[in-house]
């Protein structure tokens, strides 16, 4: 009689932790924030940009120590480099074919609008010293596999014209006898 109840009891205990299982409790649930950002990804470009998702972004990364923006990040940018490179390709390709008067132009209004943020010569920028606030000088172990992990997200068209976009914007900065932010870890490419 033992044996049949604690075969019993045991085909129960299965039975539960198989349905708990099948209803979710037992996996990894992702973020919803994640969950809603591979959507936007998904979505087709003009609805991307949704203000709202940004400002919750904003608000989740503001409650977090170092270690879980990190850990948000790497789940992030996966779906965010790829977006964000695709969108910067359009935004180049459309400088790009703007005459030179017309570029620089465009790149004086974003250097003007770094420095009225607070980037380097910026007002209280100085030289600047890139990353941001909060942002400490990453483990060069790490910046390498961040930096590989890169390349998979990118294609070689997009790495080249973002350097080229990089390299035209810090020329304008010597023109204009501002100090270009260093690139960190001598640029991603």
């Amino acid at each position: 009689m033992n044996k049949k109840m604690v075969g019993s009891g045991m085909a129960a205990i299965l039975l539960l932790l198989l349905g708990a299982w099948w209803m979710g409790w037992l996996t990894k649930q992702e973020d919803p924030l994640i969950t809603k950002m591979r959507e936007i990804a998904a979505a087709p470009p003009e609805q991307r940009d949704d203000p709202a998702i940004r400002e919750q972004f904003r608000e989740r990364m503001q409650g977090m120590s170092d270690e879980q923006r990190a850990a948000m990040f790497e789940q992030m940018a996966p779906i965010f480099v790829p977006l964000m490179m695709t969108r910067f390709t359009a935004e180049y390709d459309k400088f790009m074919a703007m005459s030179p008067e017309e570029r620089n132009r465009e790149l004086d209004k974003r250097i003007d609008e770094m420095q009225a943020r607070g980037g380097p010569g910026g007002p209280g920028g100085g030289g600047g010293q890139g990353g941001g606030p909060g942002r400490g000088n990453m483990d060069p172990k790490k910046m390498a596999e961040f930096q590989k992990k890169m390349l998979g997200w990118t294609t070689p068209e997009q790495r080249s014209k973002m350097q080229n976009g990089m390299q035209m914007f810090a020329n304008r900065m010597k023109e204009r006898g501002l100090t270009p932010p260093p690139m960190q870890g001598g640029g991603f490419f």
